[in-house]
């Protein structure tokens, strides 16, 4: 598994628990810990740094330029340590959760070894936002040419996929993150008559539009006294 750390990753991931397959998961980004989440999961964490120095978080909070100049000597090279993991570990499959994060980084070492099977999943706006994007469409075109197999959240992504260069197996269309555990939240679950809260949780920018929908709500202020109305502002 290559995928930064995300709980979308960690839902899909837990479906695999007790299946008899040997999980790794390689943090893309390295948050530098384990995650105890998925203690059950070999993790590569800690891998970026190549000394992890007294002061740092303060040099990087109070200098960042400085900060930027001594991590360009202070980083192993993400492909060197990826490829070295490859060859260690001798996977059957390698499974890249997002293009731009876990594909295009690791693109030129899964070119050397084509015989590992590589299954890419696409993360919400990673095709449809990002090909708007010249210098991700070139790796959104580099990348699916290469790819064996597809997971997307939609099927307008996968004609995307197709679109650039998609070629390999699709795998259908699931939930980025895994879903959710029905029968325990089954006893949360309320009829219809009973139910007066409203969550709302949205985000406002590149990813979403939730302001619009906060609008909306403000002008059926006369149908919704009954409820009360949450917002997970994210």
């Amino acid at each position: 598994m290559v995928a930064p750390a995300s709980l979308h990753f960690f839902r899909w991931t837990e479906q695999l628990k007790g299946g008899g397959h040997e999980i790794y998961w390689f943090d893309i980004t390295d948050g530098g810990a384990k995650v105890d989440r998925i203690s059950w999961v070999h993790q590569i964490v800690g891998w970026r740094l190549k000394w992890n120095y007294p002061g740092r978080y303060f040099i990087k909070n109070t200098f960042p330029k400085v900060y930027h100049f001594i991590q360009k000597w202070n980083e192993h090279d993400l492909a060197e340590v990826f490829e070295q993991k490859l060859l260690e570990i001798q996977p059957n499959v390698v499974h890249s959760f997002a293009l731009y994060l876990s594909c295009a980084p690791i693109l030129q070492e899964m070119k050397k070894h084509k015989s590992i099977h590589w299954v890419y999943s696409s993360w919400g706006s990673d095709l449809f936002y990002f090909q708007n994007n010249s210098a991700c469409l070139k790796d959104i075109k580099m990348v699916l040419p290469h790819i064996n197999s597809l997971f997307t959240d939609c099927s307008r992504d996968y004609e995307i996929a197709k679109k650039y260069g998609f070629s390999g197996e699709f795998l259908g269309v699931f939930p980025g993150g895994g879903g959710f555990p029905l029968e325990e939240m089954a006893t949360y679950f309320l009829p219809f008559e009973q139910r007066k809260t409203i969550l709302i949780k949205g985000f406002q920018g590149r990813s979403g539009r939730a302001i619009p929908v906060l609008k909306a709500v403000e002008k059926m202020e006369e149908s919704l006294k009954e409820y009360e109305i949450v917002v997970f502002w994210c």
